[in-house]
């Protein structure tokens, strides 16, 4: 291996990089964070949004605003924000004036140094018994950071929140699979516990909403409706890619349009299901089955309705006939209305196999 890969070459440049204070450890005094901070114009107006006040470590925190230097985040697509009284790593570096004075720099902070090894906060008292941590920023007792897995990416937020990149582990994991095949949890919330310093791992039925993509991993769901009319496969024991999102509600919302599409089966089950259109609501199936003992066809609702008054005007005509007064004519017509009667009975009966749907079922 090259020697700018060799970890003791590396090990010595971080060491000459400390003692040349490249990197100079310092306490957060105060944060920037909005419009209505009383320095926000001096420092830049936006630009000085997430920018920290600060100390060099060992010196008072209680020094006067005059001993106190600013410096901006370093990063600009991740957003890692201090608390007051957490330790970060100043550096210099240039500044936004370097087209006017190629010597212009300004301090910059790295990430927090992670002192409790806790994603929850890393504030160190100092001298202070009871180190403020913000203006807003509530401590807890029962946010617990994430047990790691051997080469596993993990982003923790400070409230129980985390990103992992993972694989399955054989007894370890809580989650089955083959190693070296990824998986990504997100998970938002977890378990409440009595002790926030032990590491725990994600629960997908304990956590407060979490998302798994899975490569042939198993999750332990325990699914909140059982199924009757058909059997998808459990996802204990599917073994395939699959999406899975876990939560006490799931909205989607869709300002044009949603898709769902599958090559097998689509299944919903609630307590109580609701489906409403504004407009249309289509359903269409070589059969279309309601309820589970589904052997009766639905009758077409036009061709009934025909049927029914084509029956209705031949009994019309035959009460019309019924109702002359008796005559030399009266049996003739009512003999001729009986026969009518019978042709259009028989025809009638010839079309009551059509007006039942070849599609629909019900019970």
């Amino acid at each position: 291996m090259a020697d700018t890969y060799n970890l003791k070459n590396i090990s010595q440049t971080a060491k000459r990089i400390l003692r040349s204070e490249l990197l100079i450890p310092a306490r957060v005094i105060d944060v920037i964070l909005d419009e209505s901070h009383p320095e926000f114009d001096k420092y830049g107006k936006w630009l000085a949004i997430g920018a920290i006040k600060y100390t060099i470590l060992g010196k008072s925190t209680k020094a006067s605003s005059k001993s106190e230097a600013i410096a901006y985040p370093l990063h600009s697509h991740i957003k890692h924000i201090p608390l007051k009284n957490e330790i970060v790593l100043i550096v210099s570096a240039a500044s936004e004036n370097q087209q006017s004075s190629a010597t212009s720099n300004k301090d910059y902070y790295l990430d927090i140094i992670n002192i409790w090894n806790h994603p929850h906060h890393n504030a160190h008292p100092g001298l202070n018994v009871n180190p403020s941590l913000g203006d807003d920023f509530q401590e807890a007792a029962d946010i617990n950071p994430m047990l790691p897995f051997e080469g596993d990416i993990i982003v923790e937020g400070r409230q129980g929140q985390s990103l992992r990149f993972s694989t399955g582990i054989p007894n370890k994991t809580p989650w089955q699979g083959t190693t070296g095949s990824p998986i990504t949890v997100i998970s938002n919330g977890q378990v409440s516990t009595d002790e926030g310093y032990t590491y725990i791992t994600e629960d997908v039925n304990q956590d407060f909403s979490s998302i798994y993509l899975t490569s042939n991993q198993k999750i332990q769901l325990e699914p909140a409706q059982e199924f009757s009319l058909f059997s998808p496969q459990a996802t204990k024991v599917y073994e395939e890619s699959q999406f899975l999102a876990s939560s006490n509600r799931i909205t989607l919302n869709g300002r044009d349009s949603i898709i769902g599409t599958a090559t097998n089966d689509i299944g919903l089950k609630s307590s109580n299901m609701y489906l409403e259109a504004s407009s249309n609501l289509i359903a269409d199936a070589s059969r279309i089955q309601l309820g589970a003992r589904n052997t009766q066809p639905v009758l077409k609702g036009d061709d009934t309705v025909a049927l029914l008054k084509s029956l209705i005007s031949e009994l019309r005509s035959l009460g019309t006939v019924l109702t002359i007064s008796a005559s030399p004519t009266t049996v003739v017509n009512l003999a001729d209305a009986g026969t009518s009667l019978v042709e259009r009975a028989i025809s009638l009966e010839g079309r009551l196999e059509q007006i039942k749907s070849k599609k629909t079922f019900t019970e």
